[in-house]
């Protein structure tokens, strides 16, 4: 924990209006990332239903776990120690949260963006044209 904490404190103010805190978690174990909610939190789903309803509700913001085992925050947490200015921290923590939002069955708050974000780290990981 000691380890990542200025790194989890960058993730959580890239997030922050999507997310209330950014911690390490012990129960994932094949995913890099997920979102819970806190004891007296509204869940998603009854959240959804009730903005279906008419209901005006406010967002709600969860907490976003991250894997400090997986191969993804491993690599974040390199990067980070060797620039903590890198602007793809930003966009990685972007892409960590958009996958929460989908493996919970929700879309990101900007399909169009999450898409286009890893677009871009997948022509960057195919490395330069030839």
């Amino acid at each position: 924990e000691k380890d990542y904490k200025e790194l989890l404190e960058l993730i959580q103010g890239k997030l922050e209006e999507h997310v209330k805190e950014a911690r390490l978690s012990s129960r994932l174990t094949s995913s890099p990332a997920c979102l819970v909610g806190a004891a007296n939190d509204m869940s998603p789903q009854l959240e959804q239903m009730m903005r279906a309803a008419g209901q005006e509700m406010p967002t709600l913001k969860r907490i976003l776990e991250l894997n400090p085992d997986h191969a993804v925050l491993q690599k974040m947490h390199g990067l980070f120690e060797q620039d903590k200015e890198d602007s793809r921290l930003g966009d990685y923590a972007q892409v960590l949260f958009g996958q929460a939002m989908l493996a919970e069955g929700n879309l990101p708050p900007d399909p169009a963006g999450f898409s286009r974000q890893v677009a871009e780290l997948l022509v960057g990981a195919l490395g330069p044209d030839k």
